[in-house]
């Protein structure tokens, strides 16, 4: 079907924010290398909020982003 009109899925991957460059799956928010980067309590707060608390699930989700962001580079932790 060249012409199909069924809406398109969304990806069912995404680039880890970890930067180390893997794909992992939509329903996850790392790679196991980079999860296991952050910080206990911000992975422990993430796994508390999944599926209880939308919105501060949402927030959770940045605050790890920013951690991310702020601390690793090429999947490696970068000194502060």
């Amino acid at each position: 079907m060249a012409n199909s009109t069924r809406p398109k899925r969304p990806a069912s991957t995404h680039s880890c924010p970890g930067d180390c460059g893997q794909q992992v799956p939509r329903q996850h928010l790392a790679c196991r290398s980079c999860w296991y980067l952050l910080p206990q309590e911000l992975r422990e707060e993430l796994t508390r909020l999944y599926g209880r608390d939308r919105i501060a699930h949402l927030g959770a989700v940045g605050d790890c982003l920013i951690w991310f962001r702020e601390n690793v580079k090429d999947g490696e932790l970068v000194a502060g």
